[in-house]
Parts: C-alpha cells; sequence; structure tokens
C-alpha cells in the first residue's frame, strides 16, 4: 500500500508551529530579560555590599588614626606604620599609591633585606640602593621593629620631610610626611571629608554614619547629619555582625539601601549607610524589555510573513502537483489519492482512451492538440462534475471515479455516456473521423486497495480494448495474468537473442515442415518456423512470442536469428547432397523495411557459401501494405539478386489480383481458411480454383496451406495447385528428421 497522498495543505500545520515558536521566543526573551535584569540587581548589590564594607574599613581605620593622634598627637607616622603594616602581602606600586593617598602619606617605599627599593608610589626612586652612613642604612642594619626620626632634608631631594620606618619579615617601609601637610593631617580623617571623598570616588549617591540610635553622625550629603534613619529592624539585622540589603521603592525612584556594621576590633562604633540608585539599572533593564519587545515584534512580523509565502507556495505547489496545466483538471497523483481516501467498497474506475491522439499532435503540432484537448476536457467536465470527479491521467486519457456501489449495467451505461459525451466533443472540434474513444472498467470490491495497482488494472483493460468489439470492456484477473505472460515470454525474449548459447539455449529453436509439389510427391522446399518452449509456461504459440518481439522492437534480431539457423541447415542439406531443396524463411515488416536488408541478406548468404536462389522470402499481406512503394523497391532489389519471394496468408489481408500484378512475387500461399472450405463447402461454391487459375495467369506458383486431409489434396491437384504444405504429409522436423525424411524418400525411390 503506498503512504497517503497529500491533496489538501491545512494552514494549521503552519501556523500551530510558528505561534509554538514565537511563544518558545517570546518566554526565552521574558526569561533572559528577567534573568538580566536579575543579575544586574545582584551584580549591583554584591558591588554595594563591597563599597560598604571597604567604607566601613576605611572609617574604622580612619577612626583608629584619629584616636591615635588624638592620644599621640606627635606619633602620626607612627599609626601610618601601623597601617601599611597590614598590606604586607599585597605590596605593588598601585597599592603603596593608594595607601598614601588614603594615610595622607606623601612618600611611601618598600625595601629588601639588602636596602633596595621594590616598591613605592614615586616610582622615580624604584631601584635606589641604601649606602653605609645613610639613615636608611642605618636603620636596616639595627635590631629595632621600628623607627621614627625627627624631620630632616631627605638625601636626594632635601625637601623636608618626617621619616618613619617599620620592619617587615622579607623587608621594611619608609614612610614620609612632608613637613608643611603635618597641620592637615587631622583634617584628612575628618568623617564627613572622608565619606564625601569616598562617595565621589566610588560614584555612590550617600554615604552617612550612623550611631547606635541610628542617628546620622556624619554624611557625604550634610543635610542628613543629625536625622534619624527609621527603620527599626535594623538593629536586629545588623546582630549578625554582616552587611544587609535592603531595596527600597522610593516614590521617584528606586534605591539600594546596604548597612553594615564599623568595628574598632570587637566593639561596634556606628552603622555605615550606603544609599545608590537603582535608575542607571532600570533604564537599562526597560531599554532591555523594548528591545526585547521589538525583537518580538520583528520576528513575529518575519515569521507571519514567511508563513503565508510559505502557505501560497505550497499551495502553488500541490496545485501543480495534483492537476493539470493543459487541461486543469486533477491529474493522476489526485486520482490515485482519491481512490486512497474513500473507503467505501465496491466503487469503480473508468478509463477512457481518445484513440490517435498522437497523430493529431504530429499533424498540427502539440500547441494545436493542448488546445483541442483542453476543449475535450471543459466538454467532459461540464457534463460529469455533477455527479463524478474528472480526471486528465495522461496525454489523451481521462479517468473518471464512482465512489459508490453500480451495478454492472449502469456501469456499462455510464461507459457508453462517457463515449459519447466525448465523441459529441472530438464532433463539434471536426474530428470526428480522426479520433475515437474506448473506455474501460474496473470493478474496485476493497476499500483497502492499492490505487497503483488499480489503476494498472485499468490501464491493461483498457490495452485489451483496443481490438474490442464494444467501446468499453471490464478488467478481469485473466488480462492481468496474460500481461503477467507477455512480460515474462518478453524477458525470455531479450535473454535468449542477447546469448542464444548459454543458459537459454534450447528455448527457443527452429523446425522445418515440408512443402510438397502435387504432382510427384517430391518435396521442394522447407519453410523454417520458430518454436519456444518456457519452464512453466510450457509451448509458446508462435504467432504469441512473434507479436511480442513485434511489440517490443525484437522482430529484426529474431529474424537475424532464425535466417542465421536456416542458413545452418541449408549447408547440412548441401553436405547430405540435397542441393535441390529449398529453404522459407518468413520475413517481418521491421525486416523487410529495414534500411539495407537487401544488402545483409547478401551478406549472410555470402558467409554459409550458399546462392540467393535455394532460398525463399515469405512475407504476409499486411506487410507489404504497411509501406508498398518501398516494400516492393526492396522486393526487386531481392528478387535481382536471386531470392524467390513468396505472399504467405494471401487473402486475409488488404491484396488484390490487380495489385499483385505490380509486386515483385513469385509464390502466392493460399491461406488455411480457403483450404478448409473444401471439406465444408458445396464444390461449386468453392472460389480457390479461381485462385489457383488467377494467380497461373498472372505467372505466380501456388502453395495451399494447412492441407491435412486426402479430400483436400486431390481437390488441390484437380484444380491445378502446384505445391501443398500441411499435417497431411508431415508436420514441421527438426533439422536432423527433415534430413531423414529426405533420406528415407531417397530409399524408396531407389528400391
Amino acid at each position: 500500500m503506498p503512504s497517503r497522498y497529500k491533496k489538501n495543505l491545512s494552514l494549521k500545520y503552519f501556523v500551530v508551529p510558528a505561534i509554538i515558536i514565537l511563544l518558545t521566543f517570546a518566554t526565552v526573551s521574558f526569561l533572559a530579560i528577567r534573568g538580566i535584569r536579575s543579575s544586574f540587581y545582584s551584580l549591583l548589590e554584591q558591588q554595594a555590599t563591597q563599597h560598604a564594607e571597604n567604607y566601613a574599613l576605611q572609617i574604622t581605620k580612619s577612626t583608629e588614626a584619629i584616636e591615635v593622634i588624638n592620644e599621640l598627637l606627635n606619633d602620626k607616622l607612627l599609626t601610618a606604620m601601623n597601617s601599611v603594616s597590614l598590606i604586607v602581602d599585597r605590596i605593588d606600586n598601585e597599592t603603596l599609591t593608594v595607601w598614601a593617598d588614603s594615610l595622607g602619606i606623601d612618600e611611601i617605599y618598600y625595601y629588601n633585606q639588602a636596602g633596595e627599593i621594590l616598591y613605592s608610589n614615586q616610582e622615580h626612586y624604584l631601584g635606589w640602593m641604601s649606602y653605609p652612613g645613610h639613615p636608611v642604612d642605618d636603620f636596616r642594619l639595627s635590631p629595632e621593629p621600628f623607627r621614627i626620626e625627627d624631620i630632616r632634608p631627605d638625601s636626594e631631594s632635601g625637601i623636608l620631610n618626617k621619616y618613619s620606618y617599620v620592619r617587615t619579615p622579607e623587608g621594611f617601609f619608609q614612610l614620609g610626611i612632608r613637613a608643611i601637610r603635618l597641620d592637615t593631617l587631622v583634617d584628612a580623617f575628618e568623617p564627613n571629608s572622608l565619606l564625601t571623598e569616598m562617595a565621589h570616588k566610588t560614584h555612590v549617591d550617600t554615604l552617612y554614619l550612623l550611631n547606635s540610635d541610628r542617628i546620622v553622625q556624619s554624611s557625604s550629603d550634610p543635610s542628613l547629619i543629625g536625622s534619624r534613619i527609621e527603620e527599626p529592624s535594623l538593629q536586629e539585622m545588623l546582630a549578625p555582625g554582616e552587611p544587609q540589603v535592603m531595596i527600597k521603592r522610593l516614590p521617584e525612584e528606586g534605591v539600594y539601601q546596604v548597612y553594615t556594621p564599623v568595628k574598632l576590633g570587637d566593639t561596634t562604633v556606628g552603622i555605615l549607610g550606603l544609599t545608590t540608585s537603582l535608575a542607571p539599572t532600570q533604564r537599562m533593564s526597560d531599554q532591555l524589555t523594548i528591545f526585547g519587545l521589538v525583537a518580538i515584534a520583528v520576528i513575529f512580523g518575519s515569521l507571519s510573513h514567511a508563513v503565508y509565502i510559505t502557505y501560497k507556495r505550497k499551495n502553488q505547489l500541490l496545485e501543480m502537483a495534483y492537476h493539470d496545466p493543459n487541461s486543469g483538471l486533477p491529474n493522476r497523483r489526485s486520482l490515485l489519492s482519491t481512490v486512497l481516501d474513500n473507503r467505501q467498497a465496491n466503487t469503480a474506475l473508468l478509463l477512457a482512451h481518445v484513440r490517435n491522439f498522437d497523430n493529431i499532435n504530429l499533424v498540427y503540432g502539440f500547441h494545436f492538440g493542448h488546445t483541442l484537448f483542453r476543449a475535450l476536457a471543459q466538454h467532459v467536465q461540464a457534463s460529469f462534475a455533477d455527479r463524478y470527479q474528472v480526471f486528465h491521467v495522461a496525454g489523451n486519457r481521462f479517468g473518471f471515479y464512482v465512489p459508490t456501489y453500480l451495478p454492472k449495467d449502469e456501469l456499462i451505461a455510464l461507459a457508453k455516456e462517457v463515449v459519447e459525451v466525448l465523441e459529441e466533443a472530438i464532433e463539434e472540434q471536426g474530428f470526428k473521423h480522426q479520433l475515437d474513444v474506448r473506455v474501460a472498467i474496473c470493478d474496485i470490491p476493497d476499500p483497502q486497495a492499492d490505487p497503483e495497482k488499480i489503476f494498472a488494472n485499468v490501464s491493461v483493460a483498457l490495452l485489451h480494448g483496443e481490438t474490442a468489439e464494444e467501446p468499453y470492456i471490464f478488467f478481469t484477473p485473466a488480462m492481468e495474468e496474460q500481461l503477467l505472460r507477455s512480460d515474462v515470454i518478453e524477458r525470455e525474449l531479450r535473454r535468449f537473442l542477447t546469448d542464444p548459447q548459454g543458459e537459454q539455449a534450447g528455448r527457443l529453436w527452429v523446425e522445418y515442415q515440408p512443402i510438397v509439389d502435387l504432382t510427384t510427391n517430391e518435396v521442394v522446399y522447407f519453410e523454417a518456423l520458430t518454436r519456444m518452449h518456457l519452464p512453466g509456461l510450457g509451448r509458446i504459440a508462435p504467432p504469441e512470442f512473434i507479436k511480442i518481439a513485434e511489440q517490443q522492437q525484437l522482430a529484426v534480431e529474431l529474424g537475424k536469428w532464425v535466417l542465421c539457423e536456416s542458413c545452418k541447415f541449408l549447408r547440412q542439406l548441401r553436405e547430405h547432397g540435397f542441393d535441390h531443396i529449398l529453404v522459407s524463411i518468413n520475413i517481418s515488416a521491421s525486416d523487410l523495411l529495414q534500411t539495407g536488408f537487401a544488402k545483409r541478406m547478401i551478406d549472410l548468404v555470402g558467409q554459409y557459401q550458399l546462392t540467393p536462389q535455394i532460398i525463399n522470402l515469405e512475407m504476409t499481406e499486411s506487410t507489404l501494405m504497411l509501406d508498398s512503394d518501398t516494400a516492393n523497391e526492396v522486393l526487386q532489389s531481392l528478387r535481382a539478386q536471386g531470392f524467390c519471394i513468396a505472399i504467405d496468408d494471401f487473402g486475409t489481408g488488404y491484396s488484390s489480383f490487380a495489385r499483385l500484378e505490380d509486386l515483385s512475387v513469385d509464390i502466392i500461399k493460399i491461406d488455411k481458411f480457403f483450404v478448409d472450405k473444401i471439406l465444408t463447402t458445396d464444390t461449386e461454391r468453392l472460389v480457390i480454383g479461381d485462385l489457383v487459375r488467377m494467380c497461373h495467369r498472372l505467372g505466380l506458383k501456388v502453395v495451399a496451406e494447412g492441407v491435412e486431409e486426402e479430400t483436400q489434396r486431390q481437390y488441390l491437384k484437380e484444380q491445378g495447385c502446384d505445391l501443398m504444405q500441411g499435417y497431411l504429409f508431415s508436420r514441421p522436423l527438426l533439422p536432423a528428421d527433415a534430413i531423414e525424411l529426405l533420406q528415407s524418400h531417397r530409399r524408396s525411390q531407389l528400391a
């Protein structure tokens, strides 16, 4: 069963996937935008928390520095030394520069044990080495963990500085404060200034320091100092001592508020608050949302357009696939689909063939033929569209599917109506005598039947209907069997003719039937008759396989093989001393009308060292009538070479005695039909004697075919017939048996 044919294209097959794709994209876009926005918020939260912790650490260190300054005003550098000792594990020029700026130190150097400057905020001193007698070298060599010097001029620049040193496991720091900045050192650690500077550097909106009562003590925004933060749960939130983040939505915009404790040792001295606006993040989120919506709209529009174009194109392709472009009718594929889709039992298919339409195309041109067939199609469609769907299944064939049960007589009536409608349309177009119509009918009892098989069956029936008396014919299983039989015969013929001595050897052979002189009873010549036997089919009648050979363009090859076999037989006759015996070979129209046939016959005879005079060529009347002028030219050429020409089955074709006078022939073989009449018809009404006498007047010899009774032989002899052929004397014989027959006759004469 073939796969189901598609004739209708549903829009849902395009819209549903498009909607699914769109929804999927929209969902993914929504989740992506939400994820990106969430990531931005999370990143902002992390940054804000980190800033708060760093700010709290700086405030803590600032507070510690202020307390040290308050206790030891002159010990500022000691505080700085304590501070820089905290970064011994992450020392680099940038870090020292940052710490120098944050601690209000002008110079900071880090030496190795040898007294070489490795890192500094003053990069032009990198690599400087201390020397004996220098204060730096004195500290390097001393056992002191730290040292603070009095104000002295720098040994390199001469600028007054106050230096201090502090030792580390791998080296030591040198810190310097210019004397002119000592007065501003305390101001640098003032909380409000520090918060303002930190807020400016980190682009935070506001930094403020709360006491335990949640009152703002210091702030980068002076207007907030003294205000109270109304957040009752703040103390509980900070109880674990970890930073806490809260999102607050103000009427005009959203903000992040981050709170983290500020500690001195284990004591919490305050709460650092950080406020940063969500407006940039919200703007970015809004932009992403707008971009996503625009992308969805663009994709939706593009997808909709693509779906529409694809749907329209698919419909056009389906229209082309299921309709004939010339007639506009549904085509063979559509018919097969219709048969397959129908689940009704006992339906039927009719196939109408407008015969000889190819001649119209050849004579008037294909454009004219298409126009003519289109007119026929419109006429048929107008007559049957209200009852049956009409299909254009081939160049000159219409299909009619009957989807419900109709008895045989109604199917016949429908077939006759189809013929009548088509012939009426043909007559209207002026081709009444050039075209006619045949209709084949195939019942479909099984709704599950293969449509291809049904179509093949009705086509086979149409082939058989070409020669039927009625213009309609029903398909029968015997037709299919005959088709299969013909296929087997054709394949076997092809295999044999490809290699006669191969595996197929013996499936075709030539027998020879004697043709006897009615007066002397002597064998004059043999007629070569081809025989065929196939496994499974048995003996195949010559008319059957010869017809198949002609239909399948194998007649020429078969004729060549028979000619070769006949020449071999003639050689055997000569070898046994029967030089006077001829062989008659049947020639088909394909052989006779093939270019160069006469020359090939001469070459073949020469190949076997024979003469044309011992070969008789037989052909039927119908062969000569296909192209009588050309055929007669070939016959004249063959007779001029010495071949004898005979017309086989005379009286059943289209010849007349007037035409015989113009043909280059030597022998007339009267068909068995007339010979059989001798046994059933009053002798006074027999015409065979007249046929013999008329042929003699034209100088032709006469052979009577199919003589099986002595009565027939005697009558033919009385009428002056020259030769006879038939079972009365002998059946066709194998070469060896034919030679034995001649030898036996010779022995009887000698005796």
